[in-house]
């Protein structure tokens, strides 16, 4: 094989490979610097609740504080629990008349701090509570016969409601407890009366004295009003027919004959002429 010596060598099919190969190297270099995919915002993590069974809750206050206590610490006090999920877990567990408190109101998260300060403001009444411990340890029928049924039935009722009514901490419990036992000895009118002068003073806890005092002010009233209407009655003028009876003669007098078998009433000559007799047989 001889060379022709006039054959010129091309360089362009080479100059267009090499300008291939830079392109190749160039995009190379711009994707090592930018990230294959872009990056996503981060998603809030979804909150894992323990597993357990919240207590429900329908309006009875013997069952308020358990429910309180249980969804106030693991549900409302949450930080990662949003209104949209508080508000889901707070009506699915009401019932009775503690889900008629919320009546009304939709149930979106907006509306979640709201409900909620609701059932506390109807529920979480220190006084009601007691009142009601005090009422299941008072209403606990006496155990006549041994029974280890309701022996535990008696740990369960008083004994749970007197660790409660410990609980709540009131000032003088010995006063609280003879309140509540001496005002069941009243009527129903004075005791509306007393809950009317205990309003001004809603966080204050009745004592026996409050009552007792309350109870010779309204004696006290009562004395002062009937000696009032007393005195008024006295002064008003006899009534017509009769008159006054020491400013009659004697022969206006009534004149009264009574024997053993019939009474005669005889009426003055000035009310009927002639007289009138009355017989009515004894």
């Amino acid at each position: 094989m001889s060379a022709d010596p006039e054959y010129v060598p091309s360089f362009d099919k080479l100059s267009s490979y090499n300008d291939l190969l830079g392109c190749v190297r160039l995009s190379a270099r711009r994707l090592e610097a930018t990230p294959s995919t872009k990056e996503l915002p981060s998603l809030p993590e979804q909150p894992k609740l323990p597993v357990l069974d919240l207590p429900y809750f329908d309006g009875n206050l013997q069952n308020w504080t358990l429910f309180y206590e249980t969804f106030n610490s693991l549900i409302h006090a949450s930080k990662v629990l949003s209104n949209e999920q508080k508000i889901h877990y707070l009506v699915s567990r009401l019932k009775g008349s503690a889900l008629s408190v919320c009546a009304g109101i939709p149930a979106v998260g907006s509306n979640y701090d709201t409900i909620w300060k609701s059932l506390v403001e109807r529920y979480e009444d220190k006084r009601s509570l007691a009142g009601a411990y005090i009422e299941q340890i008072l209403n606990f029928k006496p155990i006549k016969a041994e029974s280890r049924a309701l022996y535990q039935s008696f740990i369960d009722q008083v004994g749970a409601s007197v660790v409660a009514l410990k609980a709540l901490n009131i000032p003088d419990l010995a006063e609280f407890l003879l309140y509540c036992i001496t005002a069941k000895k009243l009527d129903a009118e004075i005791c509306k009366q007393f809950e009317k002068s205990m309003l001004d003073n809603n966080d204050k806890m009745p004592m026996f004295t409050d009552l007792l005092t309350f109870v010779k002010n309204q004696v006290r009233v009562m004395e002062r009003t009937e000696s009032s209407h007393t005195r008024d009655l006295m002064k008003k003028p006899m009534h017509p027919m009769y008159g006054n009876s020491s400013k009659m003669k004697p022969s206006d007098k009534m004149i009264s004959l009574v024997s053993s078998k019939e009474r005669i009433f005889t009426f003055s000559r000035s009310c009927f002429i002639p007289a009138a007799k009355i017989y009515s047989v004894t």
